[in-house]
């Protein structure tokens, strides 16, 4: 089926209303026009009142437009259903490989004009699931927080931004402690390491930034 997942209607609905909600909540809050927010994310000026106003015809909007509303946006929508819908990923075998202090800019939004040019500048690493956004990006682990599950330090770790892909209990996650760039496990209230290293201890959420959703490891050479 290449990657595409079959839903029932009234699932595929429900998840085109929680984008139509999150679309009428940005445009009220941030107070600009759907036409400068599309122009803003480089696409047509149209497209977001074409969906807003197309009723049941109108396209889905693929993950891909939705990342890049997002960017500007500031903030991405809660789509319980994100994970049924048939949309449109890119296809592709390769990430870049960026800073782990420029994925942190990346993945919060911040200081993205910065981000943006080290992202382009930054050397690919292949991926083997061929399935992700032009939103990830990947890392080299540098801490042993989850060497206990296989992840060591020196590790790629290709990640998709949380306003991408939801963090579910189990994933394993890229965060933000205070400046320290490091997979733990999604346990909330809580992220935690999985670590022979007893220095690393169980953090709150509440006291770190998620950067992104670990979807692939590997331990491969970068292809430069």
């Amino acid at each position: 089926m290449n990657g595409v997942i079959r839903i029932m209607h009234n699932a595929e609905d429900a998840y085109r209303r929680e984008l139509r909600v999150w679309m009428r909540q940005v445009l009220a809050t941030k107070r600009m026009s759907a036409e400068a927010w599309a122009r803003d994310a480089g696409m047509a000026g149209t497209t977001i009142r074409r969906f807003l106003n197309g009723g049941p015809e109108a396209p889905t909007p693929s993950l891909d437009t939705i990342d890049a509303l997002a960017r500007v946006a500031g903030y991405g929508p809660t789509l319980s259903f994100a994970d049924k819908v048939p949309v449109s990923r890119t296809t592709t075998d390769t990430v870049r490989l960026v800073r782990p202090d420029l994925a942190a800019a990346f993945a919060s939004r911040q200081s993205m004009l910065e981000a943006k040019i080290a992202l382009d500048q930054s050397p690919l690493t292949t991926v083997d699931r061929g399935l992700v956004s032009q939103s990830a990006f990947a890392v080299e682990a540098e801490h042993p927080s989850l060497n206990q599950i296989g992840i060591l330090v020196g590790d790629i770790l290709v990640c998709e931004p949380v306003w991408s892909v939801a963090p579910e209990p189990n994933d394993v996650v890229l965060v933000d402690d205070m400046g320290q760039i490091m997979p733990l496990t999604y346990y909330p209230p809580v992220a935690v390491p999985r670590s022979t290293d007893r220095t690393y201890d169980p953090r709150p959420l509440d006291d770190v930034t998620l950067l992104g959703v670990v979807v692939e490891m590997k331990r491969h050479v970068l292809n430069r």
